[in-house]
């Protein structure tokens, strides 16, 4: 699957304020750093104008699964404090060349 440069940028910003890789995110852990870090990445990348089955593929789950990480960001107070960052992380760096992550 490619991925376009904007998605390459999210998974950078994740890695670098969650310090979760792309593979553990796209990995079988539930644990709750990694799950944490998952759900923020599928939230960027649905406000990125991924539809929710390519988020799925991308980082193997179920698309329903996608849908509920968006749906929770939004709600849950624990990712209040790292979205806000993430988001000024992607506003202020150069999109970086377009790669597989």
């Amino acid at each position: 699957m490619t991925v376009d440069a904007p998605a390459v940028a999210i998974f950078e910003a994740v890695k670098q304020r969650l310090h979760v890789s792309f593979e553990e995110m796209a990995g079988r852990s539930r644990v709750q750093s990694i799950t944490h870090a998952r759900y923020l990445t599928m939230f960027l990348l649905r406000q990125e104008g991924w539809s929710f089955p390519r988020i799925s593929k991308l980082l193997n789950r179920h698309h329903t699964i996608a849908m509920w990480a968006c749906k929770r960001v939004l709600i849950e107070p624990a990712y209040a404090d790292d979205l806000p960052v993430l988001r000024e992380m992607l506003a202020s760096e150069p999109p970086p060349r377009e790669a597989a992550p």
